[in-house]
């Protein structure tokens, strides 16, 4: 699966864009898209710092996660409202109930940070991340990969930290 994006424009010009989960299925001699969910409106924003989270070997693995989502979520002049909200005009996220929204008119949304889309959907495959049953060097490639689609960008000691909590709670599910 993946996210797709569709452009269209309204009667008076305007042109918006709208954010798909999607997956492609193949159909007798060619691949066909289907969209599985609507995700929302596309917000843009530009990043205006590049400060780095601090990360400490003794927090937990979700911890880790919304200290690097809070810090790049600041880079993009978000601010914290509440305590799991952050806001900038009307966007709004919820990382207690992990959701993005338009705060003016309750509907769903999508920022589009960096190479990725930070909507509720990636927001869930982030922060209640499930490894795949498979050896530790492809968790680690879905792990970096889910971080991205979510548009969230990390130096490498950082994502190494994270990961290597992970591993730990991996391995302490198998023992």
């Amino acid at each position: 699966m993946y996210i797709r994006t569709k452009t269209r424009t309204n009667k008076s010009g305007r042109k918006y864009t709208y954010a798909y989960l999607a997956e492609i299925k193949q159909r007798r001699n060619h691949p066909k898209q289907k969209v599985i969910k609507y995700l929302g409106r596309v917000y843009k924003t530009e990043r205006t710092a590049n400060n780095t989270p601090k990360i400490l070997p003794s927090e937990s693995f979700n911890e880790m996660i919304l200290a690097l989502i809070k810090k790049e979520l600041e880079n993009h002049d978000f601010k914290e409202t509440a305590q799991k909200t952050v806001k900038k005009e009307d966007l709004e996220i919820d990382l207690g109930k992990l959701t993005v929204t338009n705060a003016k008119n309750s509907k769903q949304a999508c920022i589009q940070l960096n190479q990725g889309m930070l909507c509720s959907y990636t927001l869930k495959n982030l922060l209640s991340y499930q490894p795949p049953k498979e050896d530790i060097k492809r968790i680690g490639k879905h792990f970096a990969k889910t971080v991205v689609e979510a548009g969230i960008q990390a130096s490498q000691p950082i994502i190494i930290e994270i990961f290597k909590k992970l591993q730990t709670i991996i391995n302490n599910k198998q023992q």
